[in-house]
């Protein structure tokens, strides 16, 4: 079975993502609560959506959920974010890597269209 912690991360992940596109600032979590409902089994290729419920100020929140090959609902998850300032998002966003159609979320013309998310950092880099 995957473990709880993981099936967490992806989740705080999927969501942090919504919230960065929804207020086009990169979003850090204040709160994450996690409901495990069923198992998620190793190999198995998982579905995780996330999407925007509320926004107020610089706060964000959002739900989620990782569902099975077969549609069970593995684990849902709500979260609160603080969207970073401009400024703080720039620099966050300058130690990412980014490829051709990947999603920028400080751009002007930001369309919502599903494309890849950045790249994680080499793992040499630090």
């Amino acid at each position: 079975m995957v473990h709880g912690g993981l099936l967490s991360a992806i989740l705080d992940e999927c969501l942090a993502w919504a919230c960065a596109v929804a207020r086009r600032a990169y979003c850090v979590t204040g709160e994450l609560q996690v409901r495990f409902k069923s198992p998620a089994r190793l190999g198995e290729t998982l579905q995780v959506t996330g999407w925007v419920v509320d926004s107020w100020g610089s706060y964000v929140r959002a739900e989620g959920e990782v569902l099975t090959p077969e549609g069970d609902l593995a684990a849902s998850a709500t979260s609160t974010f603080a969207a970073l300032s401009r400024e703080e998002s720039a620099a966050l966003q300058s130690a990412l890597r980014f490829r051709p159609g990947d999603i920028d979320v400080l751009s002007d013309d930001l369309d919502a269209g599903p494309r890849p998310h950045p790249l994680p950092p080499d793992p040499g880099r630090h």
